[in-house]
């Protein structure tokens, strides 16, 4: 046999035996196999917790926190539930980080925006058509005080407030578009200064919410909505980084119980001092995505489903094909929510008792839960209906 053919067959061997080697070697923190149990937890979890914060918030907004000299028990139980679900769109940051930012990814700018940007603007086109109409025929009186105007429907549109909603959908087409970019970051700059970049950033962050919320700065730009939160992007990555092992989950917990804590007593003290959103037209500072509270409970919640979910957490169970059914939905449920929540609270009325305070929790207590179970039922049947039908399913 010839020299040449000796080499060659030598190298074809090594290199199948290396890709073998590969296949059965565990996968590492930070690439793709050992992601897709917990990215669909997470994922799931987080569009339940939209729907439950936009439930609850609605009574919040509805009740006065205080009746006669006194906190108002259904008042303070939405706030509890409210204050739990913080986490979730931070979390839809984190899992998008995850999954994107990952430079082992060989692709071009080309490439990925090719496979990605459908995926992300059909949707954002279609459900800001949808809503905007949805305003202009049923809510005119709310939204424009009965004049709709082409100046109002562009400002809407310029400043992201077709519906209280869809400002995500945008923050994440920022992120898109950013992304190629800040994968070869990712690839060509040390950990360390990456993580001090991310932390630099969050900082940033902070800081411009506070100063918004103080001097009333609530304008938004269509094309930077995406920059107040990018040190929440440039994190997600560097977490998964985290050897599974050392996370400690008792470390977890206590972050997540003492944040979600300040955020509920927070409201409180927020009221005590400043108003409610009724006298103020304001929300808590607390509640702010942007804000430390939020953040710690936030990086304690995404660490604490990538220790539970993780590579080696086993693909079956009731609980896991809840997720894995429910998962291709999330899409759906996110963008159809509010309008199915809507059209809930006409029929059923607005918790049934015509925004009059009631002291007694079960309204509540009872109210949030259900109507949110409803909607998320309701946008997933409508979601499940669309996936099948050809063009349609490009919306959700």
């Amino acid at each position: 046999m010839p020299y040449k053919d000796v080499l060659r067959g030598h190298s074809i061997f090594i290199t199948r035996i290396a890709q073998i080697e590969n296949q059965l070697q565990p996968s590492q923190p930070g690439t793709t196999p050992a992601k897709i149990y917990y990215f669909d937890v997470l994922r799931t979890f987080a569009a339940f917790a939209v729907v439950i914060g936009h439930v609850s918030a609605w009574m919040i907004y509805t009740f006065p926190p205080l009746v006669d000299g006194r906190w108002s028990i259904d008042w303070s139980i939405a706030t509890f539930y409210n204050s739990a679900i913080r986490f979730c769109l931070p979390i839809f940051i984190f899992v998008s980080s995850a999954a994107l930012l990952d430079p082992a990814k060989q692709e071009t700018a080309k490439v990925f925006f090719k496979k990605r940007t459908k995926r992300i603007l059909v949707p954002i086109l279609f459900w800001s058509i949808f809503y905007t109409l949805f305003k202009v025929l049923f809510l005119a009186d709310i939204f424009y005080g009965g004049k709709v105007t082409a100046k109002a429907l562009l400002t809407d549109i310029v400043e992201v407030r077709i519906y209280y909603h869809m400002w995500y959908l945008y923050v994440a087409l920022g992120f898109y578009f950013l992304t190629p970019f800040l994968r070869t970051y990712v690839r060509n700059t040390p950990r360390n200064k990456r993580i001090k970049i991310a932390i630099l950033m969050m900082a940033l962050g902070v800081v411009a919410e506070i100063f918004n919320h103080i001097y009333r700065q609530d304008r938004h730009f269509i094309f930077l909505e995406s920059i107040p939160y990018l040190g929440y992007y440039l994190l997600g990555y560097e977490l998964t980084l985290i050897e599974r092992k050392k996370i400690n989950l008792t470390y977890c917990t206590i972050a997540m119980i003492v944040s979600f804590a300040v955020v509920f007593f927070g409201a409180f003290f927020y009221v005590k001092m400043w108003g409610s959103w009724l006298d103020t037209g304001r929300d808590s500072i607390f509640y702010h995505q942007l804000l430390p509270p939020v953040i710690i409970f936030s990086i304690a919640t995404f660490l604490m489903g990538y220790r539970i979910w993780g590579p080696t957490r086993p693909e079956k169970g009731m609980f896991m094909n809840m997720v894995k059914r429910t998962m291709p939905a999330t899409m759906g449920i996110y963008v159809l929510h509010p309008f199915v929540l809507e059209v809930i609270r006409r029929i059923v009325g607005y918790y049934g008792v015509d925004k009059k305070p009631d002291v007694d929790g079960l309204l509540a207590l009872i109210a949030i839960p259900i109507m949110s179970w409803m909607t998320i039922v309701i946008c997933y049947k409508i979601t499940k209906v669309l996936m099948k039908i050809p063009y349609l399913r490009r919306i959700v």
